[in-house]
Formats: structure tokens, sequence, C-alpha cells
């Protein structure tokens, strides 16, 4: 059976240890170079703003959900109001500053789709425990959802940014077919590092 192309970023599924993902997040500001999408693999700057991740560099998180104006509140993490969410329901435009939600636990499990280059896997378990790198693609500024994937091409065993640890187990979902949904943990996480940025 063919699986529809149907990318949406990063969604928490759960978390390594088999308990639920419980909404645990942390908010960040990002540096508004580019648009930023729920579903979003993030990295953080030198600066503390986030952005979205490239391939082949550390993963903070993957951004969930956007601040509204003045919903952060003076003690938090960070104290910088939303400039652009009314406008921008979902996402955080280009151009501004806005304050984001970003989901950063290390045991965070994701499903995510792949690209569908390279080979499919021969069976639900041939990429089990493999290492694959993102393909970062700008969401939509309609849905606001995230159109970031994983590379197919890049599946590995050495060192990439994430690891795969399943497939998701909806019944339209087939792992042997071109955008398989895979269930995966940031394997180069920026917190689980040595040195800081």
């Amino acid at each position: 059976m063919a699986n529809v192309d149907r990318p949406n970023g990063f969604t928490p599924v759960g978390t390594i240890n088999g308990g639920p993902w419980t909404g645990k997040v942390r908010q960040y500001v990002t540096d508004g170079g580019e648009a930023l999408f729920k579903g979003d693999a993030v990295a953080i700057d030198a600066d503390g703003k986030v952005r979205p991740a490239n391939a082949a560099e550390d993963v903070l998180g993957v951004m969930v959900g956007v601040i509204p104006t003045g919903g952060l509140q003076s003690g938090d993490f960070l104290t910088t109001g939303n400039l652009g969410a009314e406008e921008h329901p979902g996402y955080a435009p280009a151009g501004s500053s806005t304050a984001v939600l970003v989901a950063v636990g290390p045991d965070i499990i994701y499903a995510v789709q792949d690209d569908a280059s390279g080979s499919a896997a021969a069976d639900e378990f041939a990429d089990l425990n493999l290492n694959m790198e993102l393909t970062p693609t700008t969401g939509s500024t309609t849905t606001g959802r995230s159109a970031h994937e994983l590379s197919r091409t890049s599946k590995n065993t050495v060192t990439a940014q994430f690891r795969v640890i399943g497939y998701d187990s909806a019944p339209d979902n087939d792992a042997t077919a071109d955008n398989a949904v895979y269930h995966v943990i940031i394997n180069e996480h920026t917190l689980n590092e040595g040195a800081g940025s």
C-alpha cells in the first residue's frame, strides 16, 4: 500500500521510557531570520535565540506552539512577547522576534515522515537503531505546520541527528513504502553536548 505524502514535521508521541509526552516545554524567542513552523526541528544560536535547524547540526528540540502577545510573565524563562501571532496563527513569521514553545526533552519520541529519497526499508525492523539527518523544508503559512522530514538517503550507523526507534503503528503507514512515518529520538541533542554555546 502506498503512503500518503503528507509531511507534518515532528510530532511528540511519547517518551523513551514508555510514558506519554505530557506537554512539558520551554519558552524561547526566534531570531526572526526565517519563519518557524509547528513541528520544525529547532537549533539554538549563541545569542540564545532559536531558528529552524539545518541538516547535520545539533537539535535543541521541536517547536510545538507560539505564545500570544503578552503571554509570558516576568520571571518566566524568557520575557519577550510574541510580535506576530495574531496575523500568523500557529507559526512564527520571518522578520520579527516571536516567543515560541519548544519541546526540549532528550527522551521525547517524535513521529516524522521520510522524504522518499533513497531506498525504503525491507521490512518494519530494517531501519531500527539507524541514524538519519533532517530534510529541512519550509512549512505552510496557511496551516502553520512544518514540512520537515527525515532524509532516507542519510540512513547510517554513524552519528546523525535522529535515531530510529520504530514506525508509527497507524494502519495506513507502510514501513516498506515511500513517505513512511518513523518514530525517532533526537540523537545529536544540544543539551547532551559537553560544551556550551
